[in-house]
Formats: structure tokens, sequence, C-alpha cells
């Protein structure tokens, strides 16, 4: 689970985590979120592309106490997006779902 720590919104119930490097590689390409993969986080990732996407997708960078440190709202496909030097991880989540829940930078972020 993904959760807000500043203002208790779940932002994932079912993420999984790109830890190997296919996983890594692949990341949304091609495929979309479900109720069984509602996020992508990827450790040790500071930038990400879009491109084969079907979908705009929300970004957030986080930092190693878990706050974040850049959100993105609704990034299209073929694009790209780095982040801040403080950035240890990246998490990916269907678009929309950072307004929805009232995510912002700055917020911690439990990520079970």
């Amino acid at each position: 689970m993904i959760a807000d720590l500043d203002n208790g919104a779940v932002l994932a119930s079912a993420p999984r985590r790109a830890r190997m490097p296919w996983t890594r590689l692949r990341g949304m390409i091609l495929r979309g979120f479900s109720e069984k993969l509602d996020a992508m986080v990827f450790p040790r990732c500071r930038s990400i592309h879009t491109c084969f996407m079907l979908m705009e997708i929300d970004v957030l960078f986080v930092d190693g106490e878990g706050r974040i440190v850049r959100c993105i709202h609704s990034l299209p496909p073929w694009r790209m997006a780095a982040a801040p030097r403080s950035a240890v991880l990246t998490v990916e989540l269907p678009a929309g779902t950072i307004l929805r829940a009232g995510t912002a930078e700055g917020h911690r972020l439990r990520l079970d």
C-alpha cells in the first residue's frame, strides 16, 4: 500500500515494485492500471519516460525519508521527467490520483 501520511489518503492498494531489470525496463509500457496493479514503484530511479505508454500518468519523486520532492500531474505519453537530486525512488500512478488524494510536494509517504 502507498499512503500519504500527512492527510491519510491511500494512493495505491496494490503497487508493484520494479526491482528486476526486465520489470524496470517495461514498467507501464503497453499495459494499464487495474485493481491488481494500481502503481509502479521504481527504487533507485531519478528519471522516467512515457514512451510507448497507453495513457497519462501521475508521477511522484520521493527522497530517502519518504518525502515527496516533486509531483507531476497527468504526464502524457512520449514525455520524459527528471527528479531533483534528493530523489531516490519514483512512483507512477494513474492520472488524477495525486489531485484526488490531495497529495502534494513535501508530504510524506508510507510505502509498504
